[in-house]
């Protein structure tokens, strides 16, 4: 801005009227106003440009906001199609797996049953089998048993085999052999093989006996003797100090094994 001297100013005003000044400050004045319409009318065009910009983007934002909306909602659509789809899946693979299950529990019951049938024939096949193994070794050790034992002063004279003695229905014992005269009585247990339980389960039995004739007056001697189609020399030495005369077989007939020394038959 350039600025006039005093000298430039005192010149300038020389020459100039009331209305000259008046109409410049009119025009000065006219010149302001239109300077403040056109400021107010950018003013307004702003406010208006402003306010269609934030329409603009209020309408960007709620476009925004319901395309998000929408994709949310289709989220949640293929979300529940897709859970229920899996659901589905789950529940036919449950239904196949139980159905799996409940078919492989009835095949393994099955087996268990033919498993069951296969043991008890085979249990009763042993049992037969063990049953007529002992009936043979029985038959091969007792036929004219009672005449071995002349050799040691006695003389039986009967012999009877599978001797119950019960009292009412209740049978206390059984014998397999059971040897007699006037003055002794010898009761024979047979095993297979046998064993020092087999040889302390017959002294139990023979007490048993001897209190069954002794309730009736049976004063006659009991003596005891186990027999075994295999008898290891363990057991033949336990019951001989147990005082029963062993029985074992010997080819096709059945011998009474040599006493040891100091040997002595228990009586009861």
């Amino acid at each position: 801005m350039e600025y006039m001297t005093a000298e430039q100013a005192a010149k300038a005003a020389r020459g100039l009227t009331f209305e000259k000044v008046w109409a410049a400050l009119m025009e000065h004045r006219a010149e302001q106003e239109e300077s403040h319409k056109r400021l107010n009318q950018m003013f307004e065009e702003s406010d208006k440009r402003m306010e269609e910009e934030r329409k603009e983007s209020n309408r960007r934002f709620e476009e925004s906001n319901k395309r998000m909306e929408e994709e949310r909602k289709e989220s949640d659509k293929r979300f529940e199609e897709e859970r229920k789809e899996s659901d589905k899946r789950f529940e036919e693979e449950r239904k196949e797996s139980k159905k799996r299950m409940e078919e492989s529990h009835k095949q393994a019951q099955e087996e268990l049953r033919a498993t069951r049938k296969l043991v008890d024939d085979l249990s009763r096949n042993i049992g037969g089998l063990n049953n007529s193994f002992g009936q043979f070794v029985e038959e091969m050790l007792t036929p004219g048993l009672w005449e071995k034992f002349n050799m040691f002063g006695f003389t039986f004279s009967k012999q009877s085999q599978r001797v119950k003695f019960a009292e009412g229905k209740q049978v206390v014992a059984e014998a397999d052999l059971f040897v007699e005269d006037g003055d002794y009585a010898m009761v024979v247990e047979v095993k297979t093989d046998l064993s020092i339980d087999d040889v302390n389960e017959h002294i139990k039995r023979i007490g048993r006996i001897r209190g069954y004739m002794d309730k009736r007056g049976d004063e006659r001697k009991l003596l005891g003797a186990v027999a075994g189609g295999t008898v290891a020399e363990s057991v033949l030495n336990y019951a001989q100090k147990k005082g029963l005369y062993v029985i074992t077989q010997s080819g096709d007939s059945a011998t009474i094994s040599p006493l040891t020394q100091g040997f002595e038959a228990r009586m009861w």
